[in-house]
């Protein structure tokens, strides 16, 4: 019962969100889950349950502002965590993405060496340095026309794209896991699942047309930043983002992928192409194997290529390529977003994100011009 209550608050406030598209309506669909879904301490001897009820009780009664704020805001650089036991902090990253059947991500917690950097002043220096700022002569291309006509999904899609998220996928800033909402769209929820299904579908309909409120751009499409501790001692920045943006991103782009595939080919293959890019492997081997004395192959590496990408050429590739989906590119990538690195915030004033569904062909879309 207690279940099937959260699955019906949740419907509730997504469905008041962007019916009323009041600020405070959006800041309270998006401090939920951090303020009840979160796995945080509970009292000794109460269980998991009684726990969540009491605090959807508690938000229902606040206004959930304070949580927003207080994850919105700079904050000092918490002191760097040390793991005085690390087969047991293995044990638990291990246990937990059991616990998602995430079993790919627990075999290569086992077998990796890859970690992840605590925040601390270092990392947040160093990530910093990997987000710059936006060109002077940055020049963004008109928004999109108040008439342009709407995009529309059905909750079919809506049910297909939260099924594609992979076990264990992370939660963004706002705590919201692509887990929770497949446990409330699946079929032990019954009547409650359809409820919600049909506002997801409402509010990715809503988002995909480019109607979020313009003060909460920078949080709900921002992203949580980790950075990936590499051999050199250089951190690789990894940008996990809300679920119900990755949800509307992912929707937006599945139907154009024919035509992005029909636009790319032949030079990326990565876009569209089943094994596209296990063929060109296969193909590179095969060149290599040839004899021939006038031919070199060259690989290259772009240097922090997804933060450096111009975002004024992104929108004007997407206006031109995708105007169907440019009003919800837009509202992402014409203003600078959030990145939380612990308790410490950042902005992204240039490049897309990485993981981000609707802009994996814009490396090669910018490289068109």
């Amino acid at each position: 019962m207690e279940f099937l209550r959260r699955i019906h608050e949740i419907t509730q406030l997504i469905s008041k969100a962007f019916s009323s598209n009041s600020l405070f309506d959006w800041h309270r669909l998006v401090c939920f889950p951090l303020s009840v879904l979160s796995s945080g301490p509970r009292s000794q001897g109460v269980s998991l349950t009684s726990s969540i009820k009491s605090r959807i009780n508690t938000y229902l009664e606040s206004d959930g502002l304070p949580v927003l704020e207080a994850r919105s805001r700079q904050a000092t650089p918490p002191p760097t965590k040390t793991h005085n036991n690390p087969a047991k902090s293995m044990k638990r990253l291990v246990n937990q993405k059991l616990s998602d059947f995430n079993i790919k991500g627990a075999l290569q917690t086992l077998s990796g060496n890859s970690s992840f950097a605590n925040p601390s002043e270092e990392s947040l220096n160093t990530l910093q340095q990997k987000h710059p700022q936006a060109p002077d002569d940055l020049k963004l291309p008109p928004p999109p026309d108040a008439g342009t006509s709407s995009i529309c999904f059905s909750t079919d899609q809506i049910r297909v794209a939260i099924s594609s998220f992979p076990h264990g996928s992370g939660a963004g800033p706002d705590g919201l896991r692509p887990q929770h909402l497949k446990d409330c769209i699946s079929i032990t929820a019954d009547d409650a699942s359809t409820s919600l299904l049909t506002s997801l579908t409402e509010l990715v309909n809503y988002l995909a047309n480019g109607h979020l409120p313009t003060d909460l751009r920078s949080f709900l499409y921002g992203a949580q930043l980790h950075g990936l501790c590499r051999n050199n001692g250089d951190l690789r920045p990894i940008a996990v983002g809300c679920t119900y943006r990755r949800l509307v991103a992912k929707v937006c782009l599945r139907p154009f992928i024919p035509r992005l595939r029909n636009l790319l080919l032949p030079s990326q293959v990565g876009v569209g192409t089943p094994l596209g890019c296990e063929a060109s492997v296969h193909a590179t081997r095969y060149f290599m194997d040839q004899p021939h004395n006038d031919k070199v192959l060259l690989k290259l590496d772009v240097k922090n290529a997804f933060n450096s990408i111009r975002r004024d050429t992104v929108l004007q590739e997407a206006q031109k390529h995708l105007p169907e989906i440019y009003p919800f590119i837009w509202d992402f990538y014409s203003s600078k977003t959030s990145l939380f690195h612990g308790n410490i915030s950042l902005n992204s004033a240039t490049g897309v994100q990485q993981g981000d569904p609707s802009t994996q062909p814009s490396l090669p879309l910018s490289s068109m011009k």
